[in-house]
């Protein structure tokens, strides 16, 4: 599995689904041939595939996924937003200890959202929008995830990630 990592242009050889133990801010990176961003803070990372995506004929898939769980007690939240974080954030979809909880209906009339807080090791959302569901441009955006949880390092934690950019190909 190899990453391309964007910061100063250089490259690095990474495990795209491995805790990274430093800040990764964005990067590309290819598993099996599909392409998809990743973009880290200190304990959460956005997953976005694919991150150009063909229009029409491809899907979005996006994960919010924690990357230093050994160090989580407990979770209280996971949400994923589109835009830039406290400026023209919107709320999509959130995960509570009481399961998901939708913040936009537009997006849940027409995608799919599941995660759970518990376990930590899992701790988990993943939201996907159907190849014939994707609304162009509109889909087409930038999208974070924010957490918030309690660590034996750091106490209490409420993060951002950077946002991932997606674009489409085709018409």
């Amino acid at each position: 599995m190899i990453c391309v990592n964007l910061i100063r242009g250089s490259l690095l050889n990474l495990s795209c689904f491995k805790i990274f133990e430093k800040i990764i801010l964005n990067a590309t990176c290819t598993v099996e041939g599909m392409k998809f961003i990743a973009a880290s803070s200190k304990y959460t990372q956005i997953q976005v595939r694919p991150r150009i995506a063909e229009y029409g004929t491809q899907g979005l898939e996006i994960d919010c996924l924690l990357t230093r769980p050994e160090t989580v007690t407990i979770g209280f939240f996971i949400q994923l937003s589109r835009g830039e974080p406290t400026k023209t954030e919107k709320k999509i979809v959130l995960v509570l200890g009481s399961g998901i909880s939708w913040q936009t209906a537009g997006f849940q009339n027409r995608s799919t959202a599941s995660g759970q807080l518990s376990p930590v090791a899992s701790a988990n959302l993943r939201f996907s929008i159907r190849n014939d569901s994707i609304q162009c441009p509109y889909d087409f955006s930038e999208y974070f995830c924010s957490s918030s949880f309690l660590t034996t390092t750091s106490g209490a934690v409420t993060e951002n990630t950077n946002p991932a950019q997606v674009s489409y190909s085709g018409e």
